[in-house]
């Protein structure tokens, strides 16, 4: 009887079509584990890109994150801006609500 090595263990070289999400989950993993101790909420993220996004919310310790780019938006009277930062190849993104 033959044994198969397909499922062996971990160190089979994994499908080089899913390399790269295998890539972004490791990414999410650190920056989740980055994020926690500075302090922030994570309320979600997005995968399936070789950019995923980690959704947070807004507080004193989001400004902590450098290098944030706002995209303003307005929709009935309603300025929401959304901030995005990049931290371990994942977007950072957390959005602020304005009413005029």
């Amino acid at each position: 009887m033959t044994k198969s090595t397909r499922y062996d263990g971990w160190h089979v070289q994994p499908n080089q079509q899913n390399a790269h999400m295998l890539e972004s989950l490791l990414n999410v993993s650190k920056t989740t584990h980055q994020l926690v101790k500075m302090g922030i909420t994570i309320t979600g993220t997005v995968m399936g890109t070789a950019h995923p996004t980690i959704l947070v919310l807004a507080t004193a310790e989001t400004k902590k994150l450098s290098g944030a780019i706002i995209k303003t938006r307005n929709f009935n009277g309603t300025r929401t801006s959304v901030y995005s930062a990049q931290l371990n190849n994942c977007n950072i993104e957390w959005e602020s609500k304005n009413v005029h």
